[in-house]
């Protein structure tokens, strides 16, 4: 009877809630029990309304006497009470056998895994990555030790070709604005476990500068000397595409002058960019002025300057939004194509 009832309800043009409700029972009656699972989930899929739900639910156990501690209770009541939660009102009642250690040492950990929203696990790789990068973040900071922004190692050919093979870049509010070049340390404090490393340096010359008003608040320096093998951070190609859907901008920096580099890594949405800056959520402080921005593979796609609670939306979408603001660096290479870099400010 079972058998006819699955081919009576396999042949059936259309597979709503009830057709499948009989397959699942039907299933456990033959005792092809990972077909039932299949067809409660397949039950499921088909939306039925809470009380459906729960009725199923307590037919299985009261009609099948299935519990959660054998097959295929084990399996089937778990998929329908997950269900039943999901409705405003849904509820159940978990018994003591349920969560002893023996019984969830029993389920298969796919069935208990999953990835809920749009942020998911990121492998080790990609956090060695994001300290190998802290490694060529820097403080600006005077000969008092008092920081007064950030700055980052690049490759200087990268950003034009008459720069020097390494240039820190920072923001031109710091440097020459807020703190003269001359009276400037460079200081690489993600190098300061590294024993007998020389860690901080003058400023030699100041390549080139644009104001922070009215330009691209944007200055790159060469160092009197560098620290060696700390690599240069590379530059991405491009923009990450629109439309920017579940986008991260990452920042390290120091804000409030700390010593150490602090990560911004959580409420770090991209949230749109035009030719010249690219805005962001990801969380800065005085102190992150001339921070290094990254995108998800910790290439650099902007320069961090500055932030609003009402930062004008871009490209012409009106209104305003709680944003931080960053230089693009195509921006920063079109202006140096432009007005390539000045002689020596600086000796």
């Amino acid at each position: 009877m079972a058998d006819e009832i699955l081919r009576s309800v396999d042949s059936s043009p259309v597979q709503d809630t009830w057709t499948e409700v009989t397959a699942c029972e039907a299933a456990i009656a033959l005792g092809r029990y990972d077909e039932a699972v299949q067809r409660a989930e397949a039950f499921i899929e088909t939306k039925p309304n809470g009380f459906t739900v729960a009725a199923f639910h307590r037919q299985l156990q009261k009609v099948w006497q299935l519990n959660t501690s054998n097959s295929p209770g084990n399996e089937l009541l778990p998929v329908l009470r997950a269900a039943l939660l999901r409705y405003s009102g849904g509820q159940v009642t978990v018994q003591s056998t349920d969560v002893r250690a023996k019984r969830l040492a029993e389920f298969d950990d796919r069935r208990l895994e999953r990835v809920f929203g749009v942020d998911s696990f990121l492998p080790l790789t990609w956090y060695r990555t994001g300290l190998q990068r802290c490694r060529a973040v820097a403080r600006i900071q005077t000969e008092n030790d008092d920081g007064v922004g950030t700055g980052f190692l690049v490759s200087g050919p990268d950003l034009h070709p008459d720069l020097p093979p390494l240039v820190v870049i920072t923001n031109g509010h710091v440097i020459p604005e807020d703190l003269d070049p001359a009276d400037a340390l460079v200081a690489f404090h993600g190098l300061d476990d590294d024993p007998g490393r020389q860690a901080r340096f003058r400023v030699a010359y100041q390549c080139w500068y644009e104001p922070s008003r009215h330009g691209l608040d944007t200055s790159i320096l060469q160092l009197v000397d560098y620290p060696p093998d700390v690599i240069p951070i590379p530059l991405a190609t491009a923009l990450p595409p629109k439309p920017l859907r579940h986008r991260r901008a990452y920042v390290i920096g120091h804000p409030h002058g700390l010593a150490q580099p602090h990560f911004s890594l959580q409420d770090n949405v991209l949230l749109d960019y035009d030719e010249r800056v690219l805005h962001y959520r990801s969380p800065t402080e005085p102190g992150s002025s001339g921070s290094p921005v990254f995108d998800n593979k910790w290439r650099l796609i902007g320069l961090h300057h500055s932030g609003a609670i009402r930062m004008p939306q871009l490209n012409n979408a009106g209104g305003t939004y709680a944003a931080n603001e960053g230089i693009t660096v195509d921006a920063i290479r079109a202006r140096l194509a432009v007005r390539p870099p000045e002689a020596p400010l600086l000796r």
